[in-house]
């Protein structure tokens, strides 16, 4: 192990453990059933107003990995649960897929997360109004990007069939044990 890598591995240790939390309440659309693909436990409404004013917004894409999952991981946020979860085999393909892909985060402290990002990419991972900018053009429910959409897949399972509706992609929030929302893009059923 070379003096960086070790240097790196001490200062992740001394960052605080985060993990996402189950949400207190379970959250049912108005339309749409996402408890089908296991969801419904982590789950949160967007908060609109949260996104409007939060300090700082990092977009997982600044890791450098096209997962948002493995970005996760990167950070050092503990998700293990509720990706395994959220995994779901297609009939059709006989691939398995994730019905969420974790996107950005809406934070009060920037910092948490900034030593994930190539050092190249830094600053404009910390300039919000560029970042803001990026997220507004997404529009308010952001079509994932071409990767994402790969990753999550058709969102048909053995119980989820074309013949029944149909699904579509969205965003909700997950919270963060240190009080930081996470957003994700995920599968919504409906039903005929």
């Amino acid at each position: 192990m070379s003096c960086r890598s070790e240097h790196e591995g001490h200062e992740a240790a001394e960052r605080e453990s985060i993990h996402v939390l189950r949400a207190e309440k379970v959250f049912r659309p108005s339309i749409g059933d996402i408890e089908i693909y296991g969801l419904d436990p982590w789950l949160r409404k967007f908060d609109k107003e949260r996104a409007a004013f939060a300090p700082g917004v990092f977009l997982l894409d600044y890791t450098d990995t096209p997962l948002g999952w493995e970005a996760l991981e990167r950070l050092g946020i503990e998700a293990t649960e509720m990706m395994e979860g959220s995994q779901y085999e297609c009939p059709f393909t006989e691939r398995n897929y994730w019905a969420a892909i974790p996107r950005r985060i809406y934070t009060d402290d920037l910092s948490r997360y900034i030593h994930a990002v190539p050092e190249w990419m830094q600053t404009m991972a910390q300039d919000m109004e560029w970042v803001r900018k990026v997220v507004e053009d997404d529009g308010e429910n952001p079509e994932p990007s071409r990767i994402e959409t790969c990753m999550l897949g058709p969102g048909h399972t053995d119980f989820i069939l074309p013949c029944d509706g149909h699904s579509s992609v969205v965003e909700n929030m997950v919270k963060l044990s240190n009080g930081d929302d996470l957003v994700v893009a995920h599968h919504e059923w409906y039903n005929k």
